[in-house]
């Protein structure tokens, strides 16, 4: 028998064990510890949130540290935390969020991947990660925008869907010419459990966006006029603003669309992962949530 979880947080996201490396126990206690725990992609991984983790988030207070050393996270209005399943930032729908410190977002457009886990009930909208740039009456009121917006109100055809929002400013940074990617999968991911969600999209002259749901592949569909190439040189950086986790941070620094429910990872590389990448993430951290 082996073991598979130290104090409720799984083997495969434990570094060490009082200082000693994970890849040199052996045995705890009598038991085997895995011999070949398998971990995460990170190659091309630029953000990693993994609220199990302590030097990720402590538990309390309102700073999140990005794994990578590159882009921290500051909560605000009492993002709550239980530390089930390992750990998890719990958002209320109301007023929760968190503000990333990530004012280079658009330059990653042209291939991404994000990914999380999300544990949710959620009816109506809520936005698990999202930026709009523009200010009302501004000659740039419609401009760049990077949005993942799930849709469970129930009554659209999309409803239970998930949904990727891009655009550009376009030429003249006055609301014209811009070009916009629409798509989205069905996700049904709001049952209550926890679930896996991966997004990747290339800014290719067809673009391409692909989606799974623990590990399956997701047929994704274009909006109608949507599936735009957007043109990079038509985008702000640094970004007029910084993206939300939980919410989305739009045009006039309005915080809306707020997300109810659990996150316990996020994930953001600047590529696509392959169906194999995607299938290693998912098996390196679902024990960690049950599955």
């Amino acid at each position: 028998m082996a073991i598979d979880k130290i104090n409720g947080i799984a083997f495969t996201n434990v570094a060490n064990l009082d200082g000693v490396a994970k890849a040199s126990i052996a045995k705890l206690n009598g038991q085997d510890a895995p011999s070949s725990a398998p971990a995460i992609v990170t190659s091309g991984l630029i953000l990693q949130y993994d609220f199990s983790n302590t030097s990720c988030y402590s538990g309390s207070g309102t700073s999140v540290n990005d794994l990578q050393s590159t882009y921290d996270t500051t909560l605000h209005n009492s993002v709550g935390f239980t530390s089930s399943d390992g750990g998890a930032l719990q958002f209320d729908g109301t007023d929760d969020y968190g503000l990333v410190d990530m004012d280079d977002v658009y330059t990653h457009m042209g291939e991404f991947t994000i990914s999380y886990w999300i544990k949710h009930t959620m009816t109506g909208y809520g936005t698990v990660f999202g930026v709009a740039s523009g200010d009302t009456g501004a000659a740039n009121y419609y401009s760049e925008a990077l949005t993942v917006l799930l849709n469970n109100n129930g009554t659209s055809a999309q409803s239970g869907h998930t949904r990727l929002f891009l655009r550009d400013e376009g030429p003249y940074g006055n609301g014209s010419n811009l070009r916009t990617m629409i798509a989205g999968f069905p996700c049904g991911s709001n049952d209550g459990n926890w679930h896996n969600v991966s997004i990747s999209y290339i800014n290719s002259s067809y673009p391409v966006m692909t989606a799974y749901v623990d590990g399956v592949s997701k047929t994704v569909s274009y909006r109608q006029g949507n599936r735009q190439q957007l043109r990079l040189n038509y985008v702000n950086n640094p970004s007029e603003r910084n993206p939300a986790i939980g919410a989305a941070n739009a045009r006039d620094d309005t915080i809306s669309t707020f997300l109810e429910g659990d996150i316990g990872a996020f994930f953001f590389y600047d590529k696509v992962l392959s169906s194999t990448e995607v299938t290693q993430n998912y098996n390196a951290t679902k024990s960690r949530f049950g599955l």
